[in-house]
């Protein structure tokens, strides 16, 4: 049941009558389209089609007209309908259109192929050569205002071909030193060029933040983010659903006329619990709205981001707050798994300490850690010894051994945690033990699984790895096999009634279903394996990641690791989901060259570890511990 949001929120929706219409027939979205489309030195005829589920038609300049033979130079559509309106057009790819606008709801796109043989707008995105004049136009600009002479000469860039010099853009430029966010500004309906030296001069004594000083220019790292002129609302469904949506910017106006502005830069110095806490501190810190105003509307737009790069030749392209590396897309499943792994490895073992606990979790801003997780460390030491068996890697056997005796050293204080707790802990413990050959007797971690388990509800991870134990210790035993069954029975009907009932099923509670369905051997079985291997791929994001639950934005590494685990298994069907999950986790792995919002001292304990999502910068142990499984599984499986 919606649940009402804070004051700010809940003054922007509208009347219950209303909203839902305006939202059915995209009243306001389209209303805001043709508001920018005005403003664009355009031909008065530019042709329009608006192919939407409820409604679909060709206009100019908002007025039906009849004829279709002429190719639009705009699509307004969804997801759903856009290959319906690229079917009924002469060109019906979409190689020739360029993404204007882009959410679940609600999609622009303009056709590229208008402006073949002339220059084309600085809105269809700039070239990586034009990246790197942009950058050098924001250094040289700092370096003349700070009247210095760094390097002994000033830089020289030319932009005699860069693009239309009269087409207004939104520019915001972000400075960082060492780690830190040292001024950030926007400067809006200018000239690129100009902008750009008017946003690199406010920022530079952004009142924020401590000026940035003559000596600091050596260690300064330039983002500059174009903001999209065409700024459409959110729907009502997208408010209540209070989710962010991490790649775009936002903005809100208040009803005295006032706006603030977010850039993508923000989720790399600070963190929202949901949009209803990033609208309220927007509303609060940007546009100052008190109790007698009120928020007239959200809006979101797309940002063309990009960062100066110290190890490879062009600047990096930025998706929200995240560094992506584009070389990643000629890699193979084999060369990208090489390299998540390695630094997967190098994470856990910085992460080691004298005693051989693991810390599980260290926050990048602060440099903070916890101290202790049973659950965790033993899940890590699980799939440390799993990866290092199959792959003889004796550096991640010496690290789990290590672990492994931190855990039986204390093994008494296991008895103070959740029952829960103590149940998976002791059956992931007891499965690194068998990969260390340590089973020749039963251990006292594997005597406490089953009562503890016979007195738990049921929870599908729970059951789904007390299967998996009871599969490698069944050894034909047909009393566990037959327990083995009776868990997998319980953990597939929970599946199918919750994809029934429940919207928000946890897509990362059920994945181990599929590889317990096919290796019970039951010829039923692998039809259902199957299905719902289907039904998983269907719910992978466009970026490769795998959302929380079906329909949401929000996507955990580690979530998607632990799915991209049972898919590693099934290649055949799956690899091209594989790929393009592997993809986003390499780009959600910590780097020295995406680490540029983290101090210095601090890059070295991060490097290797996986960011948890957009917008929790955080690195978690199990991130790492289950691409490890994903490697052994891919070894297994190659």
């Amino acid at each position: 049941m919606y649940q009402p949001l804070e004051k700010p929120l809940m003054n922007l929706l509208i009347s219950k009558i209303l909203a839902p219409i305006y939202d059915k027939y995209y009243t306001k979205q389209i209303k805001e389209f043709f508001l920018w489309l005005k403003k664009q030195n355009l031909a008065s005829d530019t042709l329009v089609a608006i192919h939407l589920p409820t409604l679909k038609y060709r206009c100019n300049s908002s007025r039906k007209i009849n004829y279709s033979e002429k190719v639009p130079q705009f699509i307004v559509c969804t997801p759903i309908t856009r290959l319906e309106a690229l079917s009924q057009i002469e060109d019906k790819s979409e190689v020739g259109w360029c993404s204007l606008f882009n959410s679940p709801l609600f999609e622009v796109w303009e056709n590229k192929s208008i402006y073949r043989g002339k220059t084309q707008p600085i809105r269809f995105g700039l070239t990586n050569e034009e990246k790197k004049i942009a950058l050098d136009v924001v250094r040289n600009t700092i370096v003349e205002k700070l009247d210095t002479k760094i390097n002994g000469t000033k830089f020289t860039y030319d932009t005699s071909d860069f693009r239309d010099k009269n087409e207004l853009v939104n520019v915001d430029v972000t400075l960082w030193v060492n780690g830190q966010l040292r001024g950030s500004q926007i400067v809006f309906d200018s000239t690129l060029i100009e902008g750009l030296k008017q946003a690199s001069i406010k920022a530079i004594s952004d009142d924020r933040f401590k000026p940035i000083q003559p000596h600091e220019i050596s260690q300064l790292k330039i983002e500059i983010a174009l903001l999209s002129s065409l700024k459409i609302p959110l729907f009502k469904h997208e408010i209540i659903k209070n989710e962010i949506y991490a790649e775009k910017g936002y903005c809100i106006t208040s009803k005295s006329g006032d706006s603030g502005w977010f850039v993508p830069a923000v989720f790399n110095c600070t963190s929202f619990s949901n949009l209803a806490d990033l609208v309220l501190r927007l509303s609060s810190e940007k546009v100052k709205i008190n109790q007698n105003d009120a928020i007239q509307e959200i809006f979101t737009y797309e940002v063309d981001d990009f960062i100066e790069s110290n190890s490879i030749k062009n600047p990096l392209s930025l998706r929200g707050p995240v560094v992506v590396n584009t070389d990643v897309k000629n890699l193979t499943s084999q060369e990208i798994i090489t390299e998540l792994v390695k630094g997967s490895v190098d994470f856990l073992s910085n992460c080691q300490e004298e005693d051989g606990n693991i810390v599980p979790i260290i926050e990048p801003l602060t440099g903070k850690s916890s101290q202790i997780d049973w659950l965790r460390l033993a899940f890590t030491v699980f799939a440390l010894t799993s990866y290092g068996t199959s792959s003889q890697n004796k550096h991640c056997i010496e690290i789990a051994k290590e672990a492994y005796r931190f855990l039986n050293d204390n093994f008494s204080n296991l008895e103070n945690q959740p029952p829960y707790i103590q149940c998976l802990t002791c059956i992931y413990t007891t499965r690194a033990e068998k990969n260390l050959f340590l089973d020749e007797k039963r251990n006292k971690f594997e005597l406490k699984i089953v009562p503890l388990i016979n007195t738990l509800p049921y929870e599908p991870i729970l059951y789904s790895q007390y299967a998996l134990y009871l599969l490698e210790v069944s050894h034909n035993n047909e009393l566990k096999r037959k327990e083995t069954k009776k868990c997998l029975e319980i953990i597939l009907n929970d599946f199918e009634e919750q994809r029934k009932i429940n919207s928000k099923i946890s897509l990362a509670s059920y994945p181990e279903l599929i590889n317990l369905l096919k290796k019970i051997d039951v010829e039923s079985n692998n039809t259902k394996a199957d299905e719902i291997l289907s039904w998983y791929l269907k719910q992978q994001l466009p970026n490769g990641s795998f959302p929380a639950y079906p329909g949401s934005s929000i996507s955990l590494t580690r979530g998607t690791a632990k799915i991209l685990e049972v898919l590693v298994g099934h290649l055949e069907p799956s690899h091209i989901a594989t790929v393009q999950g592997l993809s986003w986790l390499h780009s959600m792995q910590y780097r020295i060259d995406n680490t540029y919002f983290i101090k210095g001292e601090l890059r070295k304990d991060i490097c290797g570890g996986f960011r948890h999502d957009y917008f929790n910068q955080s690195a978690w142990i199990d991130a790492s511990a289950h691409l490890l499984i994903v490697t052994t599984n891919f070894l297994k499986n190659k």
